[in-house]
């Protein structure tokens, strides 16, 4: 089982919906209609990484665990925008980022997942230059 397998099958046992894109892409996926078909079930999971072994993972912000959703805070840090230093003056300016899973991207950013019952929309600067929001 390949590794990227392995954390496919991980994220959908924390709740998330994944698909298949394009390796070392963050687009396309490799299915259609995705946002219908991203799923938590491990065989399928097994079947798309053994079909597209080195397919990156996407997760699906629609849908979170039976009935949430995701919030995803996305700082970038790519395009003259500096996210990081965005999010630290807001940290600074009082407001509370909660602990919760993080994981870095290929610019030098972030992205914090933070779970709903209320999904808000995808809006880019959202919270501050370089700062967007990725939900449902």
């Amino acid at each position: 089982m390949s590794n990227k397998t392995t954390y496919a099958l991980k994220l959908a046992g924390l709740g998330f919906y994944v698909f298949p894109i394009t390796p070392n892409q963050k687009a396309p996926p490799l299915i259609s209609e995705w946002p219908d078909k991203a799923t938590r079930d491990l065989q399928q999971i097994k079947g798309w990484w053994t079909k597209w072994p080195t397919a990156n993972i996407g997760i699906y912000t629609g849908r979170y665990k039976d009935n949430q959703a995701l919030i995803v805070v996305d700082e970038d840090n790519k395009n003259g925008k500096n996210g990081s230093a965005s999010l630290f003056a807001l940290e600074l300016e009082g407001v509370d980022i909660p602990i919760t899973l993080t994981t870095s991207t290929p610019s030098g950013g972030r992205h914090y997942f933070l779970s709903t019952y209320n999904p808000v929309g995808s809006n880019a600067n959202a919270l501050a230059d370089g700062v967007d929001i990725r939900s449902s």
